[in-house]
């Protein structure tokens, strides 16, 4: 009897400590809620998005897609990218735009990399605490596609698989590469 006891009072302890846990998404395709993401909390190097064009609406955006998910540990999972074409002037001012870029707290720019994409990247983050932000360019089309990737499972994300880092993991680490302009480690 005693153990019958114990065994419904410990179930009960869980399920009233469980209760507390929730996973909440919140999940955007459409390039008129771009905005509303600055008030989403739980964005590891938000910095990242001061990066990225604003003015989305009158720019020819292309796949464009933000999936937020908190867990019950509280950390969240990001999944954002989207992708403009630019006519040709436009697409190297960009890229001139993407490459004057300094961090202000200690001035490192943007990490040009040719080995770990399949397009030329200038990277932010790469698998740091398993966050990867990066912007891939395609000088053939002129398209720029703006990526950041947060603790989600490699099977679980939409992007397309050629547009991730190679050595792309599990919840975001990549193999052999981890870091952050963003941070001083």
């Amino acid at each position: 009897m005693k153990s019958k006891f114990l065994i419904v009072l410990t179930v009960i302890m869980m399920l009233s400590a469980f209760s507390g846990c929730y996973h909440k998404t919140i999940k955007y395709t459409d390039i008129s809620d771009n905005s509303r993401i600055s008030d989403i909390p739980e964005i590891r190097d938000k910095e990242f998005f001061k990066i990225l064009p604003t003015e989305l609406e009158n720019k020819e955006v292309r796949d464009y897609y933000f999936n937020w998910e908190l867990g019950a540990i509280g950390s969240a999972s990001v999944e954002y990218r989207f992708s403009i074409k630019y006519a040709f002037d436009d697409y190297k001012n960009e890229i001139k735009r993407i490459t004057d870029y300094r961090y202000i707290q200690n001035g490192k720019k943007l990490v040009f990399d040719n080995k770990s994409f399949s397009l030329p990247a200038y990277v932010a983050d790469l698998g740091y605490y398993n966050t990867n932000a990066y912007i891939l360019t395609d000088d053939d089309e002129c398209i720029v596609h703006y990526i950041y990737l947060s603790l989600f499972e490699k099977d679980d994300l939409t992007i397309n698989k050629n547009y991730l880092p190679k050595g792309y993991t599990d919840s975001g680490d990549t193999v052999g590469s981890s870091y952050s302009i963003f941070w001083d480690d």
